[in-house]
């Protein structure tokens, strides 16, 4: 019975890790996205910079 209540916790903290890992690879996404200068003036990656604003 203690070994189900331990999984069980542990479950639950994989789903709280896994909630702030995909919110943390978004807003790195995000960050790279802001802080990448190719982004901006790089004009061989205007197609590149066009599909990103899509999603």
């Amino acid at each position: 019975m203690a070994n189900e209540k331990g999984k069980r916790r542990l479950n639950k903290k994989e789903r709280r890790y896994r909630e702030i890992w995909e919110v943390y690879q978004f807003y790195l996404a995000e960050l790279s996205k802001l802080s990448d200068p190719s982004n901006q003036f790089d004009p061989t990656e205007e197609h590149n910079s066009s599909e990103r604003t899509k999603n």
